[in-house]
C-alpha cells in the first residue's frame, strides 16, 4: 500500500527520547498515545517512526505499541 494513501496527511515522528532515569514508567507510551490521538483528530493516514538502526531497545518498544518494522526503507540526507 502507498505510504501516503489517499493524499491524506501523515505523521513522521523522529527522536522520541525519554531520559534514561524516567524510562519504564509509561511516559513514552503516554507520549505516543497523545501523538496517535492528535493524528486521528487531524485525519492523518498513518504514523512513521524514524529510529536509528542501532536503537534495538527502542524498536522493541515501538513494536510493543503495535508498530511494524521492516515494511519500508527510509533514506535521509543531512544538508
Amino acid at each position: 500500500q502507498d505510504t501516503i494513501g489517499e493524499c491524506k496527511t501523515f505523521v513522521v515522528l523522529e527522536n522520541l527520547i525519554v531520559c534514561s532515569k524516567y524510562r519504564r514508567m509509561g511516559l513514552g507510551r503516554i507520549l505516543v498515545e497523545y501523538i496517535e490521538n492528535w493524528a486521528r483528530e487531524n485525519d492523518s493516514y498513518n504514523i512513521f517512526f524514524m529510529s536509528l538502526a542501532k536503537r534495538k531497545e527502542a524498536h522493541l518498544f515501538y513494536e510493543s505499541l503495535g508498530y511494524s518494522k521492516d515494511i519500508s526503507v527510509g533514506f535521509k540526507k543531512y544538508l
